[in-house]
């Protein structure tokens, strides 16, 4: 009877023990302490805030292995759904950081993400329709898609141009650094709009009385963008690498836009070479593309949706491969070039 009396009262301490360590690993020894009653076998708990959490642990180390195994599975499984729920939390915020009600009839989001969808079919397809002329694919002909492409492409340019005009009120309360980049991306984008028209249009046009200031219209946002870099690089502390990746990329779409304002200003439109035109065009349709989508990565990066290293990999390097791709393959197909050499004398043809 003895024996059976110390066997009973050994399991009723360890199940208070097991019950101790359960509540020490949810992070609640602060808040309860367990409570012997005189009139129950069982533990009750009562709140004590200023309880020694510290006794309580050391309390639930002197449980059995048994003990101690069911405790390390409460742990681990504690662990698991509070990672879960922070990835879950995670993912809802990044959401909500996007999809903004500040996005007045989430008209950014929609233009963008249309935009987007629309030139990359674009550009494929010219891709497409230069690899069927080059290698005799067999593949669809543009034409089947897209009919005029011009029609399309125009739709996709009033789509960038709103996204950029809807995403200004955005960078209001942003910092100086939101706002900033917002006007000077839409100094881009007007720009290259502008110099696509031109080569879309007549020459004689109703934008040719423009022509004149198409230089001085260009060197502003490039003498901008230079400044806010130099800025960036020596007086904040933003990764260098992505800071001299976007100053140099935006450099070279001068290697397009400086010999198309050049073209313009000379009044020479109509005396390119042979395929030259449709080069340009799809070269600034392709460096559109680019703005637009490094502009989107730079918002997600300060929004810290995604790091320093898939913004300079997804943003960056990938799309601008696949711009001088694009670039290479129509070259390829049109031959305005006789070699490099050519291409650098001729200041890119326009001269």
């Amino acid at each position: 009877m003895l024996h059976y009396k110390k066997q009973k009262n050994a399991k009723r301490q360890r199940e208070k023990e097991m019950i101790i360590a359960r509540i020490s690993t949810l992070n609640l020894t602060q808040h309860i302490k367990p409570k012997i009653s005189r009139h129950s076998h069982s533990p009750t708990f009562s709140l004590d805030r200023n309880r020694d959490s510290d006794r309580i642990r050391s309390n639930s180390k002197s449980s059995t292995s048994e003990d101690t195994g069911d405790t390390d599975i409460t742990k681990k499984s504690s662990r698991i759904t509070t990672t879960l729920d922070d990835d879950d939390y995670d993912l809802r915020t990044k959401a909500k950081r996007m999809w903004t009600r500040a996005d007045k009839f989430h008209a950014h989001a929609v233009s963008g993400l249309a935009f987007s969808l629309v030139a990359v079919h674009v550009m494929c397809d010219w891709c497409v329709n230069d690899c069927d002329f080059l290698f005799r694919f067999d593949v669809h002909d543009m034409n089947d898609t897209l009919g005029d492409w011009k029609a399309t492409g125009t739709v996709a340019i009033v789509l960038a141009t709103a996204c950029a005009i809807t995403g200004l009120p955005l960078a209001n309360n942003k910092g100086f650094r939101k706002i900033e980049l917002s006007y000077r991306s839409l100094a881009f984008q007007i720009v290259m709009t502008w110099q696509l028209m031109r080569l879309v249009s007549a020459p004689e046009s109703f934008l040719k009385p423009l022509d004149s200031l198409a230089m001085y219209g260009c060197l502003v946002p490039f003498v901008w963008h230079t400044m806010t870099y130099l800025y960036i690089l020596f007086f904040t502390n933003d990764d260098k690498r992505s800071v001299f990746l976007v100053w140099f990329g935006v450099l070279l779409f001068g290697l397009q836009l400086f010999p198309t304002a050049y073209v313009l200003t000379e009044g020479n439109l109509a005396g390119l070479r042979s395929g030259l035109s449709t080069i340009w065009e799809h070269s600034i349709f392709g460096l559109i593309f680019l703005l637009n989508w490094s502009t989107f990565g730079a918002s997600l990066k300060a929004r810290r949706v995604i790091d320093d290293d898939d913004f300079r990999s997804w943003y960056l390097i990938r799309p601008s491969a696949f711009w001088m791709l694009m670039f290479a393959l129509d070259s390829a197909r049109y031959h305005p070039f006789t070699s490099v050499f050519d291409y650098v004398q001729s200041r890119a043809g326009s001269i």
